[in-house]
């Protein structure tokens, strides 16, 4: 089997260095993929389910960098609006918070290479 995921896409928010709860490093890039222009609509299912909001067509996707060397890569290099290529796998996070639990799909990244740098 084969866990592996590449994306290109635009830096959604600047990044900064976080720590877990152990006092790893971590950094989270939020990724925004815009469909090919000749996709077919993939909400079109929401409107029927009453959402009152119309949702973009963009992918968002929730990017985690570990290891000190590439989190610093990435704060150093990466800003909003900066084009991105990721190469990482899909993870499941399971958390608790209070007494539900909660998962979540993240791109656990392994390489991080900026393409084209907004001015700044």
């Amino acid at each position: 089997m084969l866990n592996r995921i590449t994306l290109i896409g635009m830096v959604k928010y600047d990044l900064s260095e976080l720590y877990e709860p152990d006092g790893a490093i971590m950094a989270r890039i939020h990724v925004i993929v815009p469909p090919p222009p000749d996709a077919p609509r993939s909400d079109a299912s929401r409107a029927d389910m009453g959402y009152p909001e119309s949702p973009d067509r963009n992918n968002d996707f929730l990017v985690i960098c570990r290891g000190s060397a590439l989190v610093r890569k990435c704060v150093e290099s990466l800003h909003k609006g900066d084009l991105v290529y990721i190469e990482g796998r899909l993870v499941l996070t399971t958390f608790r918070v209070g007494d539900y639990f909660w998962q979540l799909h993240e791109i656990l990244a392994s390489e991080v290479i900026p393409l084209h740098a907004t001015s700044q």
